[in-house]
Formats: C-alpha cells, sequence, structure tokens
C-alpha cells in the first residue's frame, strides 16, 4: 500500500525502500522517515520543509524480536531485560521525583468451573476487595454477574443477560443498604446501545435515554427523559465521519472544521442570536524556556494557539517528546521544568512577559508519585550544567511523608509546626497529633452494618456520627464528657434523598422530590410538631430553578410572604433575578418591577447587571474587559432629572503578574479627573500584599495606608494602618499591630503601638484549652475568664480588674445547642434569644426589672437568608444580588439604598435614597474586607471604622448613611452587637457563634471540628463570610479582585453555586461556582474549615440542604489555596 485518500481527498502516502517502509508523508507534507541498521529502527519526524523536529530509536532482540533498548526524542535511553518466561521489566535513569501515582491492581484468587469459565473472581484495588461471581448459559455465555464488597455485604450488584436476535437485555440491580436502583441496557444486534432505563426500588422510572444511529453506526441523536421531560442531543459528521455539528439539550449549536490532518480548527459555538468562535492554530516555533539552569533554547517547539473570538486565549509550546514547556492562559506565560524522564517538578511563573527570571515553585515526588516536598522561591545556584537548589532563608519549604502504604503521617508547614497521623489496618484515620494534642478517631460496623464513627477530642469529648451501609449518615451525636448530649437525625428515600432531619428538640425539616431528585417542597415543625414554615420550588425543563415561594404557615394555612423569582439563556446562565415580598402569586410586572438583569459579552463575562430602582442615580454598571479577560473598568449610568450619562466609576491598573496595582474609585459622579481615591498595591516576593495605599487625589494626601509583614505560614505577622479620615484627631489611626501564633495557628497576642500617643503600646494575650476554647483573655487591665460544658459550650464570663470581679455573664442553651439566654450580674440584664424550628434566630429580647423589651426579630426566605430585621420601630426588608445585600427597603416597601456590587460579590459603593435626594458613598476597605470608612462625595468620611482583633466594632462620624456592612464584610446589628454571617451570628466579643454550625468538620482536621469558634481562633488571617468555615483572607488582589478585595459570599449564595446543588438544578450563577470563585478567582484564598457544622447527609437534589458534601465537593479546590496559606505556590 502506498497511497490512503480519506473521504475528504487528503492523501497520505508510505513509500518504501524495498519491502520496508521508508517514509510516511502526511497531507500538509510532514513526514516520518524510518531508517533501520542492525537491530535498530529509527524514527525521526521532519515539517514539510525537510527541517528535523525530532527522532527517536528502538533496538530489538533478532531472535525473538522484543524490545532492547529505546532511545525517546529527548534523548532519554531506557533498557529492557527479560526473564524466562519472556517478562519484562523497564530500567532507565529515574531520579527521586516521580509525578504518576501509581495503582495497583491484583487477582488474588480466581476458581474456574468445568468448561473453564471464571465462576469466582476476588481482586484487591488499593486495598478496596471485591467478590465477582459469574453463572453462564449452555451457551458459555454470562446471565448473571453478582458483585460484593468485602466488609460491606449489604453492597450487591446483580446482572442478568438475555440475548434474542435483535440484541441483548442487560438488566443491573444494585443494593446499597435501604437504597435500590435498577438499570435496563438494551443493545442491538450489532452492540449498540439503543435504551438505557433507570428504575428505582419500587420499579418506578427514574430516567430513559433512547439512542438513534444512523447506517454508519454513528450515534446521530439521544433522548433523555425524565420527570416527564424530554431533553435531545443531536449530532451530524463529515465525509471522514468526524462531528460536524452538534445540538446540546439545551439548544446550544456547535459546529466544527478540520484542517487535512483532521484537527479542529474551528469551532462556532451558537445560541440566544450570540457566536462564540474557536479557532485552533497548530504550527513550530523557537523559543528560550527557563530552566532552574538559566534558559534553553528550543528549536522547532510544536505550538498550539487557540483564539476566543479573534482574541488569543491560550497557548501550548511542547517538545519533540511531547512535554509541554511554555504554556500561555490569559494573558500570563508560565514554564514548566521536567526531570531527565520527563517528570514535570517545577513551574516558573513569568507574568505578561517571557524575559525576566520569573518566579520558581518546586515540587518534588516519591517513586509513587507522591509528592513529598514544595518548595517555594527556593534558592537557586547555576552551574555549568545543572543548577543546585537549596532551601534559603526567603523560601518556604512544606514538607509531606508516608508509610508503606502511601498513608500520609506527618506534614510539616512553612514554619517547621508538624501534624501526624496514624491508621488502621483499613488506612482509616485513627490519631491525629498536632501542637501536643491527640484527636483520636474509632470505627465500629453495627449488626445493621451501619457504621459509627467517633472522634475523641484533645479534652476527652466525644462526637460519633452513624452512617448506614449506603454511607447515608442518619445520626450525627455530641456526647461532650457524658453530662449532656446533642442528636440530630436523618432518614432517605430509595434513591438516597434526603427525607428529614430531626433535632435534639423534636423539630424537624422535611423534603419532597420530583423524578429528577430535585427537591420540590421543605416543611419545618416546631418541636410541639406544629408546622410553621413551607418552602415550595418550581423548575424549568432543564431543572433550573425557576421559582422558590417561602409559606408561613398558621393552623395548616399556608400564607405566601415571598417569592423569588430566575430565568436563564441557553447556555445556562442567569438572566433575571427577582425577590417579591408579598402574598398573592406575583405578575409579570410585578416581578419586573423587582428584577436585577444580567448581560454577558461574547467572551462569556459578565457585561452589565441592571437593577430594578427608578430613583434617580446610578441605575445599572457595565463592566469592560481588556483582551485577556482582565476587567478594566466599571461604568455606572446615571440618571439624574431625566438625564442619562455614563460615567467610570472605577478603573484598574495591573502589574507584570497580572496583580492588581492600582485601583481608582471615583466618589463624585457626576464628575471624573482627580476626584477619586487612588488605591496602590505593592507585593512581596510570595506575591502577599505588602502596601496598600489610599489617596485621595484632589488633594494628594494619604488618607489610609496598611503594610503588612508574614511569617512562613502567610500568617500576618505585623500590620500598620494609617487612617486619616476622620474628622477628630482623636479619632485619627496611627498604629502598628504585632502578632503572634502557638503551633495550632491561633492567635495568642496582640501588641499594639499607638503612633498618635508617643508609642504607647498595648498588649492583648489570649489562652485556650486544648481545642479551641477561649480560657482568658487579658489586655493588661481587664482580665476575662471562660468556663465551658462538654459540648464546648460557653458557660460563663468573668471580668477582673486585678482581683476586683467587675462582671459575670451566665450563658444557656436550648436541646439544640443555640444559645438562648445571656445574664449580666453587673447590669441586671438578661438577653434572651429565642429560634424558628430551623435554629436561625428569630427574636432577641431583653428583661430587667421584670421588664422585657424585644429588641430584635428576624425572618428568612427559604435559603436561610435573613431578609427582614425589625429593631424596634424600624424595619429593613433585605433583598439580594448573588448572595450579597444589593438593596433595602422600609416598612412601607420604600426603597432606601441599592448597593453598587462588583463581578466577585464586592460592595463597591453604595446610594442611599431621602425622599428626592440620592446620597453616594465609596467603601474603603482592609486586607479582611472590612469596612474602613465610608466616604461621602466631598472626599469626607461619612463613618470611620476600628475592630478588635475579633471584630467588635467603634463607629466615629455621622453615620448618616446607617452602614451596616463592616467587619469582614458582614452585617452589624447594632442592637445586639452581633454580625450577620448568613447560616449564624457571630458575638465578636467572645470570638464566637450563637449556635452549633451544621458542618462539622472532617475526621483528620481537627480545628475544623469545633462547632462554635470563629475561624479557628485566627480572626487576623481568615475570614468566615458563610457562617461555616473559614477562608484565608485574600494575601494576592489578583485581576479583578477589587476594594478591601474579599469575597462576600453569603450561606445561600454558597449553596445555590456548589457543584452538587447546580448538578440537581439549582444553577442560578451568572458565574462560575462560588467555590471556583474561591479556588480560581481568588486564586490565594487558603480554605481553613472553620465552624463546621454539617447535615452530612446525601444527595438532596434542587434544595441544597447536604452542606457536607457540597464543601467537601469544594474542598478538593480548597486544599490547593490552604497549602498556599501553609507556604505551597502551585502551578495553575
Amino acid at each position: 500500500m502506498s497511497k490512503i485518500i480519506d473521504a475528504k481527498k487528503n492523501g497520505y502516502q508510505i513509500t518504501y525502500t524495498g519491502e520496508k517502509a521508508e517514509r510516511f508523508i502526511r497531507p500538509n507534507g510532514e513526514y516520518q522517515q524510518l531508517s533501520y541498521g542492525d537491530g535498530t529502527t529509527t524514527v525521526s519526524s521532519h515539517k514539510a520543509d525537510g527541517i528535523k523536529t525530532a527522532q527517536d530509536s528502538m533496538s530489538f532482540d533478532k531472535n525473538t524480536g522484543k524490545i532492547l533498548k529505546k532511545k525517546d526524542a529527548n534523548g532519554i535511553e531506557s533498557s529492557y531485560s527479560y526473564d524466562d518466561g519472556g517478562k519484562g521489566g523497564e530500567q532507565n535513569g529515574w531520579v527521586n521525583e516521580y509525578l504518576v501515582r501509581k495503582i495497583k491492581t491484583e487477582v488474588d484468587y480466581q476458581e474456574l468451573d468445568a468448561a473453564g469459565l471464571v465462576k469466582f473472581l476476588k481482586t484487591d484495588k488499593e486495598k478496596e476487595e471485591t467478590k465477582t461471581v459469574t453463572s453462564y448459559d449452555d451457551h458459555g455465555q454470562p446471565t448473571t454477574v453478582t458483585t460484593t464488597k468485602e466488609g460491606a455485604p449489604d453492597s450487591v450488584e446483580q446482572t442478568t443477560c438475555q440475548d434474542t436476535v435483535q440484541g441483548t437485555t442487560r438488566t443491573t440491580t444494585t443494593t446499597q443498604g435501604e437504597e435500590k436502583e435498577t438499570s435496563v441496557i438494551k443493545t442491538d444486534a450489532m452492540g449498540r446501545e439503543t435504551e438505557n432505563t433507570s428504575k428505582d426500588r419500587k420499579g418506578n422510572i427514574l430516567s430513559s435515554t433512547e439512542t438513534s444511529y444512523d447506517f454508519m453506526g454513528r450515534a446521530i441523536q439521544t433522548k433523555v427523559t425524565s420527570d416527564g421531560v424530554t431533553q435531545t442531543e443531536s449530532k451530524t459528521y463529515d465525509d471522514n465521519g468526524t462531528v460536524a455539528t452538534e445540538t446540546s439539550a439545551s439548544g446550544i449549536k456547535t459546529a466544527y472544521r478540520y484542517d487535512s490532518l483532521n484537527r479542529v480548527i474551528k469551532a462556532t459555538e451558537s445560541a440566544d442570536g450570540t457566536d462564540t468562535v474557536t479557532e485552533t492554530a497548530y504550527g513550530y516555533e523557537d523559543a528560550q524556556i527557563h530552566t532552574l539552569n538559566g534558559t534553553k533554547n528550543y528549536q522547532n517547539l510544536s505550538v498550539q494557539t487557540t483564539k476566543t473570538n479573534g482574541r488569543v486565549s491560550k497557548k501550548s509550546w511542547t517538545d519533540a517528546a511531547g512535554q509541554t514547556v511554555r504554556s500561555f492562559s490569559h494573558g500570563l506565560y508560565t514554564d514548566h521544568v521536567f526531570t531527565s524522564d520527563g517528570k514535570e517538578i517545577a513551574t516558573i511563573s513569568l507574568g505578561t512577559k517571557t524575559s525576566g527570571d520569573g518566579k520558581i515553585a518546586l515540587q518534588l515526588y516519591d517513586k509513587e508519585g507522591k509528592q513529598t516536598a514544595a518548595i517555594q522561591n527556593p534558592e537557586i545556584t547555576k552551574g555549568t550544567s545543572d543548577a543546585t537548589v537549596k532551601v534559603g532563608n526567603s523560601s518556604i519549604l512544606q514538607k509531606t511523608e508516608y508509610d508503606t502504604k502511601g498513608n500520609e503521617t506527618t506534614k510539616t508547614d512553612g514554619n517547621g509546626d508538624q501534624i501526624s497521623y496514624a491508621y488502621d489496618d483499613q488506612n482509616r484515620v485513627t490519631e491525629i497529633t498536632q501542637g501536643g494534642q491527640k484527636t483520636k478517631v474509632s470505627y465500629q460496623v453495627n449488626s445493621d452494618e451501619s457504621t459509627t464513627t467517633s472522634v475523641t477530642d484533645a479534652n476527652g469529648h466525644v462526637k460519633q456520627e452513624t452512617a448506614s451501609a449506603s454511607g447515608s449518615v442518619t445520626t450525627t451525636s455530641d456526647l461532650g464528657d457524658g453530662s449532656e448530649s446533642i442528636t440530630t437525625k436523618y432518614t432517605y428515600d430509595d434513591r438516597g434523598n434526603k427525607l428529614s432531619e430531626v433535632y435534639a428538640n423534636g423539630a424537624k425539616k422535611t423534603y419532597e422530590y420530583n423524578n429528577r431528585n430535585l427537591v420540590t417542597k421543605t416543611q419545618s415543625y416546631d418541636k410541639e410538631g406544629t408546622k410553621t414554615l413551607t418552602s415550595r420550588y418550581r423548575y424549568d425543563d432543564k431543572g433550573q430553578l425557576s421559582e422558590m415561594t417561602d409559606y408561613r404557615v398558621s393552623s395548616e394555612t399556608e400564607t405566601a410572604y415571598r417569592y423569588t423569582e430566575y430565568s436563564y439563556d441557553t447556555r445556562g446562565r442567569i438572566t433575571t433575578f427577582a425577590e417579591i415580598s408579598q402574598n398573592a402569586q406575583p405578575t409579570v410586572d410585578d416581578i419586573k418591577a423587582h428584577q436585577i438583569r444580567y448581560t454577558y459579552n461574547e467572551n462569556g463575562n459578565l457585561s452589565k447587571v441592571s437593577y430594578p430602582t427608578t430613583k434617580d442615580g446610578i441605575q445599572s454598571l457595565s463592566y469592560i474587559y481588556d483582551e485577556n479577560g482582565w476587567l478594566q473598568e466599571i461604568k455606572g449610568e446615571l440618571h439624574s432629572k431625566g438625564q442619562t450619562t455614563e460615567k467610570v466609576l472605577r478603573s484598574y491598573s495591573y502589574d507584570a503578574y497580572g496583580k492588581v496595582k492600582e485601583i481608582k474609585d471615583y466618589r463624585n459622579r457626576l464628575k471624573n479627573g482627580a476626584q477619586a481615591v487612588q488605591k496602590i498595591y505593592t507585593y512581596d516576593s510570595f506575591d502577599r500584599v505588602k502596601e496598600m495605599t489610599y489617596t485621595d487625589l484632589e488633594t494628594g494626601k494619604v488618607m489610609e495606608s496598611y503594610q503588612y509583614s508574614y511569617d512562613k505560614n502567610s500568617n500576618i505577622t505585623k500590620k500598620t494602618q494609617v487612617n486619616n479620615y476622620p474628622k477628630e484627631d482623636a479619632d485619627k489611626v496611627n498604629e502598628t499591630k504585632s502578632y503572634t501564633y502557638d503551633t495550632l495557628g491561633r492567635l495568642t497576642k496582640t501588641v499594639t503601638t499607638d503612633h498618635n500617643k508617643d508609642d504607647k503600646t498595648k498588649t492583648v494575650t489570649y489562652t485556650y484549652d486544648n481545642v479551641g476554647n477561649r480560657l482568658k483573655e487579658d489586655d493588661g487591665t481587664t482580665t476575662t475568664s471562660y468556663t465551658y460544658n462538654g459540648l464546648d459550650q460557653l458557660k460563663t464570663s468573668t471580668k477582673e480588674k486585678g482581683t476586683a470581679v467587675e462582671e459575670v455573664r451566665q450563658y444557656d442553651y436550648d436541646a439544640n445547642g443555640n444559645q438562648t439566654d445571656v445574664k449580666n450580674t453587673k447590669t441586671g440584664e438578661d438577653q434572651i434569644f429565642a429560634y424558628d424550628a430551623e435554629n436561625r434566630l428569630s427574636q432577641v429580647s431583653v428583661t430587667k426589672d421584670g421588664k422585657t423589651a424585644v429588641i430584635q426579630q428576624n425572618i428568612y426566605n427559604g435559603d436561610g437568608q435573613r431578609i427582614q430585621k425589625i429593631d424596634g420601630d424600624e424595619t429593613i426588608n433585605y433583598y439580594y444580588q448573588d448572595g450579597v445585600v444589593a438593596y433595602t427597603t422600609d416598612a412601607a416597601g420604600e426603597q432606601n439604598s441599592q448597593n453598587l456590587i462588583g463581578t466577585e460579590g464586592n460592595i463597591l459603593a453604595t446610594q442611599r435614597y431621602q425622599k428626592d435626594t440620592t446620597q453616594y458613598y465609596l467603601y474603603n476597605k482592609d486586607i479582611q474586607g472590612s469596612t474602613t470608612s465610608l466616604v461621602k462625595e466631598d472626599g469626607s468620611a461619612d463613618a470611620t471604622y476600628q475592630y478588635t482583633d475579633f471584630g467588635e466594632t467603634t463607629i466615629h462620624g455621622d453615620d448618616q448613611a446607617d452602614n451596616e456592612v463592616c467587619y469582614t464584610g458582614g452585617i452589624y446589628d447594632q442592637t445586639t452587637g452581633l454580625y450577620y454571617l448568613n447560616a449564624r451570628y457571630y458575638d465578636p466579643e467572645e470570638g464566637r457563634f450563637l449556635t452549633e454550625d451544621t458542618y462539622r468538620g472532617e475526621n483528620d482536621q481537627p480545628d475544623t471540628q469545633h462547632l462554635y469558634v470563629y475561624c479557628a481562633n485566627n480572626p487576623v488571617n481568615y475570614v468566615d463570610p458563610s457562617g461555616h468555615f473559614a477562608i484565608a483572607v485574600p494575601i494576592l488582589v489578583k485581576l479583578v479582585l477589587v476594594g478591601g478585595v474579599v469575597i462576600y459570599v453569603s450561606y445561600s449564595s454558597w449553596k445555590r453555586h456548589s457543584p452538587k446543588t447546580r448538578y440537581a438544578g439549582r444553577k442560578i450563577s451568572y458565574k462560575n461556582t462560588i467555590f471556583r470563585w474561591i479556588a480560581a478567582k481568588v486564586i490565594r484564598h487558603g480554605i481553613k474549615q472553620s465552624q463546621h457544622g454539617k447535615n452530612n447527609v446525601r444527595k438532596t437534589g434542587g434544595k441544597p440542604s447536604n452542606r457536607r458534601e457540597e464543601i467537601r465537593e469544594q474542598k478538593a479546590r480548597g486544599e490547593r489555596n490552604k497549602r498556599k496559606r501553609k507556604g505551597y505556590k502551585h502551578s495553575k
């Protein structure tokens, strides 16, 4: 054969020398040249002009034909030896760094029947043992296959087969404990799957898939039916059999074009009247690539360039061995370093240009591919052939050690502090040791095949969790020291959907689902069994939430009080979102009057948000990006006295590594130019914020500045803060705070030097017990001591000056672990907290001298967001944009505020409406996202803010705006002194939440298991916007991260955007999931799970009540960021 011509007339040629192939020529002229020696075959690759791009060779045994030696394109040689049975093993120049994890599957035992067919097979894959029993028909074809997991006899998979002339029907029944699901797969006579039906335990059809084929056996149409809704996908093919067009179930059509080698060169995605065109070009380039020992000149690197709508979005340079030695993505270059045997060990971040030394991150691996060390900013000494790498004083090193089974045994962070692990014979963690404290974990298999996991903390207190054979958590219990306990129970349907959660006091919440496993209704009952709340959910044909309706229930009568409406485009992005507070079903006009509308550009970036306001002021925001997708400007559409103009509200510039260098916030909406606050950011060698300077450009005066120093875990060790906004000199700030942490990362001491008061110092120390309960706080004048019960609930706090007791507070809790009462012996006040059936704070009252006054009442929607607060005679109704408060109304429904929100959920500015006037204020924030000043249009401050370590708040100035967005971006309730952090309320005076967390933490992470403590007692470096877990403060201002550079993430936003929830049909984000934002957009956020409660239950469909699974899904991304916080720097 000398020529092959495909269906598109592209020709491939083969030339020969004698009977041996000599050259293989592709349609584009590129070719492979083969040459033969004494038992050696050499293959070289050439461009069309004849230039050689790669060469490798293999040597063979002349007698057996077996490979003896191989030399790859990079010159790396591998040799092979064989035993008497002909089995071979590879030997080459291995070094200690390996990146490929080896999964070993072994057949331990098998048994044959009389016909020599396998009837019993036992395998061991990474210690997960399974047993398979097979039965056959008279023709030796398998009819029944039963697979059972060892140690879990209730986990059984049984398959039966029926063969006919028309095809085969294969029925598989999977049983895991109480869950059972059956799938029926039909194939035609050619073995192609035509039908796939899934049924539940009762035989109800969950979903069915029908696939049809063309005459060449290619799938051309797939119909999926679930809950009465059918969605269709289709494909067409070109002459070569490659996909020419495909239409997704949502209606997105994509057309493909190919080059002569059948590679995709153009893909056009069409939806909603807009096209996204992705073009891919292939070629060769010479490049100078960075290595650890300088640079290396490569010739004829294979280059692949991707353009999106005409702009280069990605590019890769690949060497002859197939290693990507340089990559370009969204404006930034990265070079990649490999060992001699092709294992990547380092990345060099070059930024926007390929010149310069770059920033090096080095990873070391063992032979099993497990990472043993990561070095950020290593000390490099260049040599004649190789470089010497050392951990220098300016480097950050983190190490990991493993046992022979591959389990992590010791992890050492950047500061040299260690955490160690012990395991049982099933590789489950049994003991964690950190900072001299031990946490023990034990496991017990019960008679019903459920498993109870017990965690004994360093104080000897026990928490238990029981999971069924299918993995559904049925009970969680806090047993404390044995004298008290809190237990929550869960039930599930046959599909694993949670049906109910019953709290310790007898109150409960129930769930109902449709056939697509999307929640359709939830109901809440108080401890007397009286129904109090109902939420109903409707979805569109794609399974996206279209409406949530919340009802109050009285005497079994439901009265609607909140409607939430959603709509989406074909690509699944939210286009409108409306919240309506009324009893009647909203009309189309009602919905339009409350809609926030989203618009996107051709690259899929959010380009405009329009607010539902008719008042003078900014009514919409537009977002402008450069060719790399970096946010450049935010413009506002200003309506004033019947006129509409567009003004720049904020602008950005970036440094060479893509970090925000400058932000300008224009404080006067009616003017441009110098009436702005200029925010300048500088960074250290680890890309951590070193300094932030806020200057009023009109006066040229520095109004605020921040300087930061860090340890090797990236904990802030020193902060110098200046705030010149306060009107009174006594309120101006010029101070330095030095922070000290223990080996567990807990804040133990803060020394404040006040430069406005002759450098007077003040020292505050914190003492904790073994699990993080604060035992003592001493500020040098007053000492506060704390006591707790076995459930880690605060029982008393005693303030003393010297030996004199000034104040004693006594705390009580209900059966669910909610703080219900605080008695103050000094004031005689009794503060009483009441909760609704879902453990949400509903009322705060104060009793004194026998008289009781209600000081606050709260109402929530079905997502758990607070939608109304009544403080005395003032009512505030809250409306949200992507989980952040967008605007508020008063008791009469009149809008009195509008927040202007950036692309990452950060509040940039706010408008306050009073009669016919609109006041505009800018937010200045610190690195934690805490508001430091609220700047008026004339450049003065309406209010400035100061915070203690744990967030006690002092407000200076007029505060005419009545601003509530304060510490870490949380909502400050001045009446109670508490912060509303979405899932829970936080008391900054005690550094604790009022209620237990429903996310209960991870067994191998003791610092995630405390259910009350805020941010694992590290409030300087972590924030907890969700009320569930801490994330590291953004030590890097990256690309579009703005303002105080912290993302304000509400609990409901977290729930909606979680991967689990989106799968279940609740995709309402105009962007990626919130955790992808945290991991990808806020690149240097760390995840340090803090207060941690869990429902820890299986899937709940559309209603995101499965909080632990959702958190675990995002933790895979968060772990990378946690390592960054601990000293790692990874390549993206």
